[in-house]
């Protein structure tokens, strides 16, 4: 008995190059968030003095239940950024792509911000209506520095990437590194709006600037993994690359 012939290659390459620009950032994010979000939990606990959750299964599970909430807020962001960016771009010279860059991800960085007090509050072990429900303008505020610097460290790893390999050489730890690196940087850039956005969702007071810098090596180096796997996975989702 003959059964339904199985879709082609072709049909399936097909269908995949139309959805990629859709699905493969919130893939990638969704996909990205699960090995760092350890890291990111240490770091809020550090911002809000509490005690360092404990490595366990539980908290490989919050890994898990961390994904669809970063598939949602970061790929939908950098999908949105890129359309505000050729929006922008269209009206202005090349000189002021870094501009468009910058105004995009400030823009998009607030349209979202609902979808990233969920996440973090998801750090901080909130619920997301109790996230939602305790969400204030002041939180608003830090997302949107933080968000410009994080998108940012992001959107520019490609251009690093391309100024390392013409001194370095065309290899794939060159990229790997560059990602790394400009994670890392835009984490530490945004690090005070970040502790400002978890301290305001704990309720904690931040009683002098210097504990702005609390948990920003950890955050920094989550923040670079995260960059390394978030290109790594599109990447490989990339049609091109098949």
């Amino acid at each position: 008995m003959s059964g339904l012939p199985a879709p082609s290659r072709s049909t399936f390459e097909e269908t995949w190059t139309s959805a990629a620009p859709y699905l493969s950032k919130p893939l990638a994010a969704a996909g990205a968030i699960v090995p760092v979000n350890y890291g990111f939990e240490i770091k809020s606990a550090q911002q809000t003095g509490e005690s360092i959750p404990k490595l366990n299964i539980t908290a490989l599970k919050r890994g898990f239940l961390a994904a669809p909430l970063a598939g949602a807020a970061i790929g939908t962001q950098m999908i949105s950024q890129e359309a505000i960016e050729r929006v922008l771009k269209s009206k202005q010279s090349d000189t002021q792509s870094y501009s468009a860059k910058l105004m995009s991800s400030a823009v998009v960085g607030v349209s979202s911000s609902p979808a990233y007090i969920v996440l973090n509050g998801h750090f901080l072990n909130m619920s997301p209506k109790k996230s939602l429900m305790q969400s204030s303008l002041r939180q608003v505020a830090a997302i949107s520095g933080r968000e410009t610097c994080f998108v940012l460290s992001l959107s520019l790893s490609t251009p690093i990437a391309d100024q390392m390999k013409k001194l370095l050489g065309n290899r794939t730890e060159i990229e790997t590194s560059a990602a790394f690196v400009s994670g890392a940087m835009g984490s530490i850039a945004g690090h005070g709006f970040d502790t400002w956005l978890t301290c305001d969702q704990k309720k904690v007071p931040i009683e002098s600037l210097r504990n702005l810098a609390r948990g920003s090596l950890v955050k920094a180096i989550s923040t670079g993994l995260f960059a390394v796997l978030y290109d790594s996975i599109q990447n490989f989702l990339d049609p091109k690359s098949y």
